[in-house]
């Protein structure tokens, strides 16, 4: 892998989180396909994604985080629930809800080439806040994506 890419590269995430509907729609589709997002790291995959593999040992720190911070972490692949596409522009993708079931932070789990965790976002959001008005969403980042 030698080239940055947006993570919403076509601005379709952009476009959708201004629907005020977007956080509820996104947690309602991980509910209907047995997914309790209460106090959940979501971590979303999808089949031959080399920047998931180059990015894997931070995902691992992540889950460890999240872990350690009493969050539950939930593996989903974008291949087997194809209504996630809609919401989800590339990958490696995750989405962290706090303990109200609320959306707190949906993009990228970092920025640049090699997805380190030096250059990481999520971190950030474990533990999440549970007084959030609305959910944080990182459609403008650059690294390693393979798109959805």
């Amino acid at each position: 892998m030698s080239k940055i890419s947006p993570f919403d590269p076509h601005s379709e995430l952009a476009s959708n989180m201004a629907d005020m509907t977007f956080d509820n729609r996104l947690r309602d589709t991980l509910i209907r396909h047995g997914i309790d997002v209460h106090n959940t790291v979501v971590h979303f995959t999808q089949a031959h994604c080399v920047c998931a593999q180059i990015a894997q040992r931070h995902i691992n720190s992540v889950k460890q985080r999240a872990s350690a911070q009493s969050y539950n972490n939930v593996q989903v692949s974008l291949n087997q629930l194809l209504a996630l596409k809609a919401f989800i522009p590339s990958i490696p993708a995750v989405a962290v809800f706090n303990k109200n079931a609320q959306l707190s932070y949906l993009g990228p789990y970092s920025t640049g080439l090699y997805c380190s965790p030096n250059e990481g976002i999520v971190e950030k959001f474990i533990p999440s806040q549970d007084h959030l008005i609305g959910a944080n969403i990182m459609h403008e980042a650059q690294g390693c994506y393979c798109q959805v």
